[in-house]
């Protein structure tokens, strides 16, 4: 049986991309700051908010032998430029970039060993276009696409894939922190699908990124927006 990681795995994306993979017949571990999703198994306590954290979950996976990963963990605290300290960058890039870099550097080396492997990134549509106060967000999702193109040309000939999905507006608890209800309904109205996506949406490209199907598929970004960007 192939293990999935999925980091992030107790709400929103990454709860649905654990649903998935478990009823594609991975074993799944999943991270979280707090406690396991019943009925699953495999969560891992982590926080990737501090360069030491982000080492001791390193340490702690090292002999897992993971198959798929799926960097799914991330952070967006809107803040006016004029506002943004040192801590608030850290903290961003620690969770978003960080971690995702040195969990792909620690589980690659089992998927090159064994000739085949999947990192799927969890991007965002802000990390190709932007809306004020986004700057460290957006920022920080163009640097996965950056690491998606790197990391696909560097173990493409390993049989190890990488690819990136970058959702739009979703219905999820941090879309209604940061948007509140009127914005998620403006922002609805300029979808041209006519709604916002679910969590399920983005968790089936992940299955499918992660599968044998995607056998010719790596270094691509996956826009699943309901047709936002074409606007």
């Amino acid at each position: 049986m192939r293990k999935a990681l999925v980091t992030g795995g107790t709400r929103g994306i990454g709860l649905s991309c654990v649903e998935i993979l478990t009823e594609q017949g991975f074993d799944v571990y999943y991270t979280g700051r707090t406690a396991k999703i019943d009925p699953f198994e495999g969560f891992l306590k982590a926080d990737f908010s501090s360069r030491e954290g982000i080492s001791e979950f390193c340490s702690e996976i090292s002999e897992l032998e993971i198959d798929v990963l799926v960097n799914n963990a991330g952070v967006n605290n809107p803040k006016p430029l004029s506002e943004i300290e040192f801590l608030d960058i850290d903290w961003a890039f620690n969770i978003n970039v960080i971690a995702p870099l040195n969990i792909t550097k620690t589980v690659v080396p089992h998927m090159v060993e064994n000739n085949w492997g999947r990192v799927i990134n969890i991007g965002s549509i802000l990390g190709e276009i932007s809306r004020e106060f986004r700057s460290i967000y957006s920022i920080t999702k163009s640097g996965l696409v950056g690491m998606t193109r790197a990391h696909s040309a560097e173990f493409a000939k390993f049989g190890v894939l990488v690819n990136c999905v970058a959702p739009g507006y979703l219905d999820t608890d941090l879309t209604r922190k940061n948007l509140g209800p009127l914005g998620m309904q403006e922002i609805s109205k300029q979808i041209p699908v006519g709604h916002l996506g679910s969590p399920r949406n983005i968790a089936e490209i992940v299955s499918y990124l992660a599968s044998e199907s995607s056998s010719f598929i790596t270094g691509q970004v996956f826009t699943v927006d309901g047709g936002y960007l074409g606007v």
